[in-house]
């Protein structure tokens, strides 16, 4: 009897365990509407200057204005990304920026435009502090680097380490880099 409570025990915990991951709630693929909406995506195929392009989880391709999406995590490109959808300045608009760094005082974001890349550095009440920080080229990246980002970020030695291999190495300076948290560092 006591062996058939334990596999019925072993059997509950399967199942609950099983149920829990078929709703996808440790999917890395996901957004939050600006109502609050959580949307599990199956893949993230692009994202563009406008719109998120995905395949939600009946694997059907879908688009979605970025103006419409609060927070997004999801594997693109050379990692899992974590964004937030925050102001473009001077053209009063948002669009979904890609959190690169926090410490206990700042966030580091960056957003693609036609152009290049830009960096944003804003305070925690995401109040911006430093804004569309050109990141084209390596010389702009190096200027950046030494003016803003060592600024707020210069004793997360591990953090600017990455960032100038990646400029040494004529990438972008956030190549790689998602949600790096310095705070512990700091």
């Amino acid at each position: 009897m006591k062996k058939l409570r334990y596999l019925v025990l072993v059997l509950v915990c399967c199942l609950a365990f099983g149920s829990s991951k078929s709703k996808g709630n440790d999917s890395v693929n996901y957004f939050i509407t600006k109502e609050g909406d959580s949307v599990q995506v199956q893949k993230f195929i692009s994202i563009d200057a406008q719109y998120v392009f995905y395949k939600d989880m009946t694997g059907k391709s879908r688009t979605m204005a970025q103006s419409k999406i609060s927070r997004l995590q999801g594997k693109l490109f050379d990692g899992v990304h974590f964004y937030i959808n925050l102001p473009i300045m001077n053209m009063k608009m948002t669009r979904l920026q890609d959190v690169i760094a926090t410490n206990d005082n700042y966030i580091l974001t960056m957003y693609g435009a036609s152009d290049g890349w830009y960096a944003y550095i804003w305070d925690k009440q995401y109040e911006n502090k430093e804004y569309k920080i050109y990141m084209g080229s390596k010389h702009f990246q190096q200027v950046a680097m030494e003016k803003y980002l060592l600024k707020y970020f210069g004793s997360c030695k591990e953090l600017i380490a990455k960032m100038n291999a990646n400029i040494e190495a004529g990438r972008v300076c956030s190549r790689g880099i998602s949600n790096y948290n310095c705070a512990s560092t700091e």
